[in-house]
């Protein structure tokens, strides 16, 4: 399994909890294996 697909599935294991705790949602934008560089969008939720 390729470095995206283990990164796509641990944010989809970890997205349920992340709204529950009213952050919002993760989304994967892009993986660099070359560089081991994982950019993310983090949106919605609450502010404290």
């Amino acid at each position: 399994m390729e470095l995206r697909q283990k990164v796509e599935q641990e944010i989809q294991r970890l997205n349920p909890r992340w709204e529950e705790l009213g952050r919002g949602e993760v989304e994967l934008i892009s993986v660099d294996e070359e560089k081991a560089t994982v950019t993310l969008r983090i949106y919605g939720g609450r502010l404290h």
